[in-house]
């Protein structure tokens, strides 16, 4: 036996049933708003209009009939009736489904010939297509930021069904990291709005997902990550964005709160092999023309088993330079090298990728990096004139060549001693970075110079020595804070008999300038002997000393300051022998070596990003062009505006975050939108992050271990009693069929009011 059953998807709207009532209230107020005024000439007509009064009784009622009804329609027309028969009778339940599919790029293995994330759609399509038309049904895309399909539970019908299988075909990955608690938490939240709305509970989370071990158990504080063998990974920043308060185990005590079950579906490989290039990086810090060079390329096993014959492959402006064969045992690392000499100066694109593995998203990484013609360094000298400046010492440390008659150099500088006095605007504008030597006074116009050229990006590295007035570096470089001179310094100590020595200590040995020299004692910094120093007057904040020396109580001796766009380095002694036997130590050269490539780098801006990092460049006016493209790893692309900033010299141009990485071009000029011939161009590269490469998965007993205090359901178990499929029915949604009756009733309204009044006339 069965039975119709009428069910609404908005019944909440069922309430506003009693607008039906409005068209007989204007009847009735209608009714009582004329007054009986006697008329003698009136009283002819109406003796005649009272043999028609029942007619036009009914004629009124008619109408009247007419009005409620369509506003009853309207009104249940957006409640979305469905009337469903075939239904068993004692057999009315439904399935409330909430689908959700983990797409970080993870799922993209192969074990065979389909992805994980293949086998996933599949069984989502599966499912939906065994849901009976009273069965509602969310959709879920999970990533880093949850992408909810329909705000609105859906009602399986026909036409429904067959728009979330195409959604589900058309599910891709994405190239970030699952955030499982903000995913869980969207769920918790959508399945809460459903409820609010009017909809009944019961309803099922479907989790397809991978299950790495790098998302359900990183950052987790009820998670021992030791114990668990994932010590060392570090939570993905996007989750505090979103649910700044939130862990995987409040997220899964919310979707328990919601009353709703989490069935978890496993499909990820239990025993992946996989290799995943986790870094492509240069030996030298500054690429130059005519140089050799070398990139490295880490590739790490993540697997536990050996990984013999990897290919790893270097492309260098799209032409391949070499490759490499390889042999990886379990978790085993290894960086295979290729030099290269690069030849013209610009922007370089390098490729690295390896061949024959089972996830390829993680198989390749990119690069942009500029190769410069030389690096110009001026370099103001206050000893000028003395027989051993301390200017020469940097200069024979910059100006390095090889033996013999060709002259070939060694380094990419390119130094200018000068006197210090002889310091313009003109020099500083052609420079990259700027060295000053015992520089004795500086005046406010000389100040002014470095401050401009420090704002437009530029290095400098100050070393300060027994010439140094105080009064002028406190008046016109330090200016209680406010200038680019980093302290306020005192009077110039030396001890003239060198009896009283004192030695360096690295206090920040992870900074860029001071990470080699840390690393290896046989650079000797620290057995460095200093006989004179610069005191400070003013208290430095310890994040801006780099190193001190071990008086009593400790000096400052390199201290750094950000000004404007640019990085400054002040040394409290000089570049010559009359303070420290520095100039004549190995690590007097290494220190520049590593010093000065870092302060180029306030010249230019990052140029390799990862997946939703923007881009921003800093355009000069006579670079300026109307027209500016953008051009994707696919080829496609799209304009780019220019926005003059303040200083009216310069344009900026801001790019939001790619999704995909891979080469991304910048075209300036005639020609940018189409081949790009006589185009100026400029790349940047995206890449994913690496750590979706460890293919890691956590088992079922692990993950109920950690989150013992909410119940996990798994799919393939018999656990859930309102799992069970329900018989298919032959069902409808009546709304269209009711707004239609809805116009009908209208539009006959209007003809019938129309029809009465020309026979009242008549």
């Amino acid at each position: 036996m069965t039975l119709l059953a009428l069910s609404f998807v908005n019944s909440a709207l069922l309430g506003f049933t009693a607008l039906a009532a409005i068209p007989l209230i204007i009847h009735l107020i209608n009714r009582q708003r004329y007054q009986r005024v006697p008329w003698a000439a009136m009283e002819f007509l109406l003796a005649a209009m009272r043999k028609n009064r029942r007619r036009m009784q009914m004629e009124n009622l008619l109408l009247l009939l007419l009005r409620i009804l369509a506003v009853l329609l309207f009104v249940l027309g957006m409640a979305r009736p469905l009337l469903d028969s075939a239904v068993p009778v004692g057999n009315t339940s439904s399935l409330s489904e909430l689908y959700v599919v983990d797409r970080s790029y993870s799922m993209g293995y192969r074990d065979g010939s389909r992805s994980v994330l293949f086998r996933a759609r599949e069984d989502i399509k599966r499912r939906v297509k065994a849901l009976g038309s009273r069965d509602r049904v969310g959709l879920i895309f999970g990533g880093g930021f949850p992408e909810v399909m329909y705000n609105d539970a859906q009602f399986c019908t026909d036409e429904k069904r067959e728009e979330l299988l195409e959604r589900v075909e058309e599910l891709d990955l994405l190239y970030e990291p699952l955030e499982v608690a903000a995913t869980l938490q969207r769920a918790a939240e959508w399945v809460e709005q459903q409820q609010a709305r009017g909809g009944e509970g019961g309803w099922q989370i479907h989790l397809y997902t991978d299950l790495q071990r790098k998302d359900w158990l990183a950052g987790d504080p009820d998670a021992d990550l030791d114990a668990a063998g994932g010590a060392g990974m570090a939570p993905n920043d996007v989750r505090a964005r979103l649910y700044p308060d939130t862990s995987v185990s409040t997220a899964l005590d919310r979707v328990a709160a919601v009353g709703a079950h989490l069935v978890l579906h496993p499909i990820g490989a239990t025993k992946p092999r996989n290799a995943t290039v986790t870094d492509l990086s240069c030996t030298k810090p500054l690429l130059s023309v005519d140089l050799p060079t070398s990139f490295q390329v880490t590739v790490q096993n993540h697997s536990s088993d050996d990984l013999a014959g990897i290919e790893v492959e270097l492309t260098i402006d799209g032409q391949v330079q070499g490759s490499r064969q390889i042999s990886l045992g379990p978790g085993e690392t290894k960086k295979p090298s290729f030099p290269y000499v690069f030849r013209e100066a610009g922007w370089v694109r390098v490729t690295a990728r390896i061949r024959t593995d089972g996830l390829e998203e993680d198989n390749v990484i990119h690069g942009v990096y500029q190769v410069r013609k030389s690096v110009s360094v001026v370099v103001a000298d206050g000893t000028a004139g003395r027989e051993e400046s301390e200017g020469s010492w940097i200069e024979a440390v910059l100006l390095a060549y090889g033996s013999g008659s060709g002259r070939v150099r060694l380094t990419p500088y390119d130094a200018y001693v000068i006197a210090s006095r002889h310091m313009t605007s003109a020099l500083l504008d052609s420079a990259d970075v700027l060295v000053l030597t015992n520089v004795p006074a500086l005046s406010q116009v000389q100040t002014q110079m470095i401050e401009e050229f420090l704002e437009d990006g530029g290095g400098v590295l100050a070393f300060v020595g027994d010439q140094l007035d105080p009064a002028s570096y406190s008046r016109n470089a330090y200016r209680e804070g406010q200038g680019w001179f980093p302290f306020d310094p005192a009077n110039h100590r030396r001890d003239k008999e060198q009896q009283l020595v004192f030695n360096w200590r690295i206090t920040n040995p992870d900074h860029p300038t001071l990470s080699y020299l840390a690393s290896d004692p046989a650079a000797g910094l620290g057995d460095v002997a200093v006989y004179g120093f610069v005191p400070t007057r003013t208290e430095i904040p310890s994040e801006s000393v780099l190193m001190e020396l071990n008086t009593q109580p400790p000096t400052p001796a390199l201290i750094e300051n950000r000004f404007g766009n640019g990085s400054v380095l002040v040394m409290n002694m000089g570049a010559g022998r009359a303070d420290s036997d520095f100039p004549v130590s190995p690590s007097y050269l290494v220190f520049l070596h590593e010093t000065l490539p870092y302060l180029c780098a306030g010249n230019t801006v990052p140029h390799n990003l990862s997946i939703n990092e923007p881009f921003s460049l800093v355009i000069p006016s006579e670079r300026y062009s109307p027209r500016v493209f953008l051009i994707r790893p696919d080829s496609t692309g799209f304009g780019v505006p220019l926005d003059e900033r303040p200083d009216k010299k310069s344009f900026g141009l801001e790019v939001a975050g790619q999704k995909q990485p891979g080469l991304y071009e910048i075209r300036f000029g005639e020609g940018a939108g189409e081949t790009g011939e006589g185009a100026d161009a400029e790349w940047f590269a995206v890449n994913g992050d690496p750590d979706e490469g460890v293919l890691a998965p956590v088992s079922q007993n692990e993950l109920e271990d950690v989150y013992s205090d909410v119940k996990l359901f798994w799919a393939g178990t018999e656990v859930l009693d309102d799992e069970a499929s329900v018989p298919p029915t032959s069902s409808g949604e009546l709304w269209r069929a009711i707004f239609w009756a809805v116009l009908a009733l209208l539009i006959g309204e209007s003809a019938l009011a129309r029809f009465f009044g020309r026979s009242r006339v008549k």
